[in-house]
């Protein structure tokens, strides 16, 4: 029924058509041709416009010939960087890039899978319930394009994302909801040889901040991690900037905001000892009770966070 050749051949020439985040369209346009060519009626929505990408969402629709719910079966277009000139090889069990790319699998193999289901259903004639297919933009960084989904053209009853790790018949059924902290520490300059004292080291604000927090495994539902750090000038300079990156995750709501508030307290606490104005932003994001994003209420006005 499947066609291994086929899946092989598909995967291969996908791999090779770039669509980084923001960047889907030549993909895009190639997954309406197959899905219409599949007897899909395809759709295409504008959230592309929201976040400056090239394309929006597309949302295709097959009738069914049999009872049941309307299952959706969802994909992401959009890879990592760098994705430009992936040369797929293949030794007849694994894809590999060559090494100087990425190798894009992360999601066209989920394209191709939900691709040849299509074909198989098509040419078999396989009795089915009514299919949603959503090739969504801009997955990565933060599910951008499933967020800015028109939701006027879902009506899906159940769905499956082909978009995980395991060995086949693995379905993941809990995610972690994420929050990301982008953290300036503000110190004062002053010269380091002359008149170290009249100055607020913000690296030493933020170490301190940092070695105060708890991070790496938490429990079994939280992680947490500083990713990113910058700052300073010179050795000769007392610096009085650095930004970092960080974040937190968590099946757990609850624990989420727990460990995120600990992040920032700790910050906090260590630019207060420092003398160091405090200044926050940060952005949140969690799977809610009923499994959709659910996005952190906006902060209160003054505040330099942002949801």
């Amino acid at each position: 029924m499947i066609q291994r050749e086929r899946v092989i051949q598909e995967f291969q020439e996908l791999a090779r058509l770039r669509s980084a985040t923001h960047c889907e369209r030549r993909l895009a346009d190639v997954l309406k041709a197959r899905l219409v060519g599949l007897g899909l009626e395809v759709a295409e929505d504008h959230a592309g416009e929201v976040f400056g990408g090239d394309c929006g969402n597309l949302v295709a629709d097959l009738p069914g010939d049999a009872a049941g719910p309307t299952l959706l079966l969802s994909a992401h277009m959009d890879t990592v960087e760098p994705s430009a000139g992936v040369q797929p090889l293949y030794d007849g069990e694994v894809f590999r890039s060559a090494g100087d790319t990425i190798l894009g699998a992360d999601d066209k193999a989920g394209i191709v899978a939900i691709l040849e289901a299509l074909r198989v259903l098509n040419e078999k004639r396989l009795p089915h319930p009514p299919l949603q297919v959503i090739f969504s933009v801009a997955e990565e960084g933060g599910l951008n394009g499933i967020r800015h989904l028109d939701r006027s053209l879902l009506h899906a009853n159940l769905g499956y994302v082909f978009d995980g790790e395991g060995e086949p018949g693995w379905i993941t059924t809990a995610a972690p909801g994420q929050d990301r902290l982008q953290v300036v520490v503000h110190g004062r300059a002053a010269h380091a040889g002359l008149a170290p004292e009249l100055g607020v080291n913000a690296i030493l604000v933020a170490a301190e901040a940092l070695a105060a927090m708890p991070m790496g495994r938490i429990d079994g539902e939280t992680t947490a991690n500083v990713g990113m750090i910058q700052g300073g000038w010179a050795t000769n300079i007392v610096p009085d900037r650095v930004e970092l990156a960080l974040e937190a995750r968590s099946r757990d709501i609850g624990k989420l905001a727990r460990q995120t508030g600990m992040m920032v307290e700790s910050f906090q606490r260590a630019a207060a000892a420092r003398g160091a104005p405090p200044r926050r932003r940060y952005a949140g994001c969690a799977f809610g009770p009923a499994g959709c994003p659910a996005c952190w209420p906006e902060p209160p006005a003054g505040d330099d966070r942002r949801g």
